[in-house]
């Protein structure tokens, strides 16, 4: 399916299992969901998942050589700093394992690694140490992701770093179906929104007897 539709379903299904209870919890279970619904596809050559993700690699190559010529060069040991709080040392290391693990599946075969449930597993664990009140969000958006396009033509590696490939064969990635999706996406990831306990808590009583 395209990009569109799995950050659709991605976001309905994830706001189903845990509806937010705070307007702040909302937008970050948004996000996050909208993001690990379509981050499996950063090992499409010509996705735009794959074009943002290489400029985010990008930015962050960037940033870190900056970093560390103006720690060099000045002598002010930001790096020293940053080290020395386990905390943000521990955060780092999990930011770096998280983009590496991405590196590494954006180079595979489409729909191989970044498409396997170890795949998931592993990034899913990342976010649980890094922001652990979001990773339920991030690990459901994910499966749904997966769920979707084992009904296309072309297999999932589910089980890496087994060969075998898993596909229903039932629908094109861009099809009728995928609008199909699409459609079924939003209305059920608007009702997901206009339903949890963030916004009911904020509607006026006339509204909340729409719901």
């Amino acid at each position: 399916m395209l990009s569109k539709t799995h950050a659709s379903v991605g976001v309905a299904a994830a706001l189903l299992i845990r509806p937010p209870a705070t307007i702040p919890m909302l937008g970050a279970a948004i996000a996050v969901s909208a993001i690990s619904g379509t981050i499996s596809d950063i090992d499409e050559r010509h996705s735009k998942v794959k074009k943002s993700f290489d400029k985010l690699i990008g930015l962050l190559f960037i940033l870190t050589l900056a970093v560390t010529i103006m720690d060099y060069c000045l002598d002010i040991k930001i790096i020293d700093l940053l080290f020395l709080n386990d905390n943000v040392a521990q955060s780092l290391c999990a930011v770096l394992m998280f983009a590496l693990i991405c590196f590494y599946g954006g180079g595979q075969s489409h729909r191989g690694f970044m498409h396997s449930f170890a795949c998931c597993f592993m990034l899913t664990a990342i976010i649980a140490l890094l922001f652990p009140s979001v990773c339920i969000y991030f690990c459901t958006a994910f499966i749904s992701h997966i769920a979707l396009d084992i009904l296309n033509k072309k297999g999932e590696q589910l089980f890496w770093p087994l060969k075998w490939r898993a596909c229903f064969g039932v629908c094109s990635s861009d099809g009728a179906m995928n609008s199909i999706l699409l459609a079924f996406g939003l209305t059920v990831a608007l009702y997901a929104i206009c339903t949890c306990p963030a916004i009911q808590n904020i509607l006026p009583n006339e509204l909340l007897a729409i719901f």
